[in-house]
C-alpha cells in the first residue's frame, strides 16, 4: 500500500465501498486487505490507506478515519502496526470538519482506542486543539446551546458526556509526567472559563462529578465567565435535561464539595425548576442562616422586571412623544422580550 495521490471513489465503486465499510465495522483486517488488493488489481493503481477516501454520513473519510468514527481500536492498531497510518493526515482530515481525533474519542467514550491513540497524538502540532469543535459533525448534543461550535478541550468533552473511562485513561497515562493543557483536568475553556469540574456539572453527571472530586482533585470552586458556580451550572442543565440523580447531585455539591450556596443565591433559586430541589435548598439556606425563599425571590424579580420595562416605556415616550414610531418600536421588541422573561420565571 504505497503512496499515491488522493483518490475518491466514484459511484461505480458502490459495492466496494459498502463491503469496505462492513469489513471495518466488523474489524476484519483480512477482508480489508483482500478488498484493497482486489481493487488495486482491477485499477492497476496502488492504494494508500491515508489517501484513499469515501463518503460516509456527509464526511469524507479514509480507512483509519472510519475506524476512529466507529471506535475500532483493535483494527486501528493493526492498521497502524502493519501499514503506515499518518497521524498528521488523519488529524488534518478531521480538522476540515472542525474536530480532532481526541475530541471524537473523548466525546463518544472510546476509551480503548483513546488508550492506544493518546501517545500517538502527542507527535502532532497541539494548535489543532485551539480550533473550534463542531458537534453537528458527529451528531452530538451541544454542551452550550447558544453556540454550535466551542473551544472545549477533549478532556472537557469527556467530562461533559460522562465518559469516566476516558478521564481514567488520561490520568493513568500522564501519571508521572506533565499533562498537556488540552488534557488537563483543571484547564479552563478559553471561551467560557469552564474546567472539567464545571463541564461535568453542565453535563449533569453525578458519577462523573463524584469521580472528579474524590480521585482527580478537580477544582469545583471556580466560576465561569458569567460568574456562575458549579451548583448554578448544574441547575441550568436540569432545566433542559431529565436528570435522575438531580437532588442527590445538588446535595453532593453542597454538603460534600462545599460549593458556596450563598453565591448569587437569587439566581440559584431562579434557575431551579424542581420543587424537591427548591425545598432542599430552602432547608439548607435556613441551616446556613441565609434568608432565601424561592417564591419570594421569584415574585421580587417579576416586580423588578415590570418596573424596569415601565421605566423604559416612560423614558422612550418622554424622549420622543412626537414620534409614535418610538412607542410602537418599544411594543414590538421590548414587549416580546418582556413576555419571554416572564415565561422564564413561570
Amino acid at each position: 500500500m504505497g503512496c499515491c495521490e488522493s483518490q475518491n471513489l466514484s459511484k461505480s465503486d458502490g459495492h466496494f465501498v459498502k463491503d469496505l465499510k462492513e469489513a471495518i465495522k466488523l474489524g476484519d483486517i483480512r477482508k480489508i486487505i483482500y478488498l484493497i488488493h482486489k481493487k488495486q488489481k482491477l485499477t492497476s493503481t496502488n492504494i494508500d490507506i491515508n489517501e484513499f477516501t469515501f463518503k460516509s454520513s456527509g464526511l469524507t473519510l479514509s480507512i483509519p478515519g472510519y475506524c476512529i468514527i466507529y471506535g475500532k481500536h483493535v483494527l486501528f492498531r493493526e492498521l497502524y502496526e502493519k501499514f503506515f497510518v499518518s497521524i498528521q493526515k488523519l488529524e488534518e482530515s478531521f480538522a476540515n470538519y472542525g474536530i480532532s481525533v481526541l475530541a471524537i474519542l473523548c466525546s463518544k467514550g472510546y476509551s480503548d482506542l483513546l488508550k492506544y491513540y493518546l501517545p500517538l497524538s502527542l507527535s502532532i502540532d497541539p494548535t489543532i486543539y485551539l480550533n473550534t469543535n463542531s458537534f453537528a459533525t458527529l451528531n452530538l448534543s451541544i454542551p452550550n446551546e447558544k453556540c454550535e461550535k466551542s473551544t472545549y478541550t477533549p478532556i472537557q468533552l469527556a467530562c461533559f458526556y460522562g465518559n469516566i473511562n476516558c478521564v481514567k485513561v488520561t490520568l493513568e497515562y500522564f501519571n508521572n509526567s506533565d499533562t498537556p493543557w488540552w488534557m488537563d483536568i483543571n484547564f479552563p475553556d478559553t471561551t467560557t472559563n469552564e474546567n472539567c469540574a464545571l463541564m461535568a456539572c453542565r453535563g449533569g453527571h453525578y458519577l462523573m462529578i463524584k469521580y472528579l472530586y474524590t480521585l482527580c482533585n478537580a477544582d469545583f470552586k471556580t466560576l465561569n465567565n458569567k460568574n456562575e458556580n458549579a451548583l448554578q451550572i448544574f441547575l441550568c442543565s436540569c432545566r433542559s435535561n431529565e436528570i435522575i440523580d438531580a437532588l442527590k447531585t445538588v446535595s453532593y455539591l453542597i454538603e460534600e464539595i462545599k460549593v458556596d450556596l450563598s453565591h448569587m443565591i437569587e439566581e440559584t433559586f431562579l434557575l431551579c425548576d424542581r420543587q424537591d430541589i427548591a425545598d432542599y435548598l430552602e432547608l439548607k439556606c435556613k441551616e446556613f442562616g441565609i434568608q432565601a425563599v424561592k417564591k419570594d425571590i421569584e415574585e421580587k424579580n417579576k416586580i423588578h422586571i415590570v418596573k424596569k420595562l415601565e421605566e423604559t416605556s416612560i423614558a422612550s415616550i418622554s424622549m420622543d412623544v412626537s414620534h409614535p414610531s418610538s412607542i410602537s418600536s418599544f411594543r414590538g421588541s421590548d414587549a416580546s422580550n418582556f413576555e419571554s422573561v416572564l415565561r422564564h420565571f413561570n
